[in-house]
């Protein structure tokens, strides 16, 4: 919610920093919903790790594989402009059930969606699929293809900015990355110290090299 207020939360691969679904995807939200418990690593106090359960028809997940955090929530979903809290989870649980990150796994779903808007990707690339924003099924559905490495996730597990050398200059200026590592869900618009950050941190744009809050 504090992103939201102050323009700081990435919406549709960076378009914009505010997002008019964030209120389906806050922590009251979550709270109020799928939100099971909080739970810690060893020996830590802070207790900063959602455990969420969700039953639906559509999305099943389950609390072993805790939650999203306001990372994977912003990546998996305003960037991709996915207003759906339990499409968010699951697509987290998958993450964390194959071992990618969420934060280049939502951002590059977000660079695809944004291209394919543009038209610089079109449905005989994508295998049929529209990757238009808010469509929390094939938010999904990419994950799932780019864990498995099958279909237009093949490419897309690449990451964004290799990706992008498929498709030309056009596709490549619509890549928001360091050193071809993602943005995580901080602007530097908004936190003004990140521009820096994010430009000389050896390995790419990184949220936890520096204090920036």
């Amino acid at each position: 919610q504090f992103q939201q207020l102050v323009g700081g939360l990435p919406t549709r691969n960076w378009e914009s920093g505010v997002f008019e679904g964030y209120q389906a995807l806050d922590g009251e939200t979550m709270a109020d919903t799928i939100l099971k418990r909080r739970d810690t690593c060893y020996s830590c106090v802070v207790r900063c790790k959602r455990v969420v359960e969700v039953e639906g028809e559509s999305y099943r997940v389950n609390a072993r594989y805790g939650g999203p955090e306001y990372e994977s929530v912003a990546a998996l979903g305003s960037y991709c402009g996915v207003d759906d809290l339990e499409a968010v989870a699951y697509a987290n649980q998958l993450c964390n059930m194959y071992g990618m990150d969420t934060i280049s796994c939502g951002a590059t779903i977000a660079w695809a969606m944004d291209c394919f808007q543009k038209g610089l990707i079109t449905e005989e690339d994508t295998g049929g699929l529209k990757l238009e924003f808010g469509d929390a099924d094939v938010m999904v559905a990419l994950v799932e293809q780019i864990a498995h490495r099958k279909g237009f996730g093949d490419l897309l597990a690449e990451g964004s900015a290799r990706a992008a050398e498929h498709f030309g200059s056009e596709a490549q200026e619509l890549v928001v990355a360091v050193k071809k590592l993602e943005y995580p869900a901080h602007m530097p618009q908004v936190k003004r110290s990140l521009g820096l950050i994010y430009a000389v941190n050896p390995f790419g744009a990184d949220h936890e090299s520096s204090e920036h809050d």
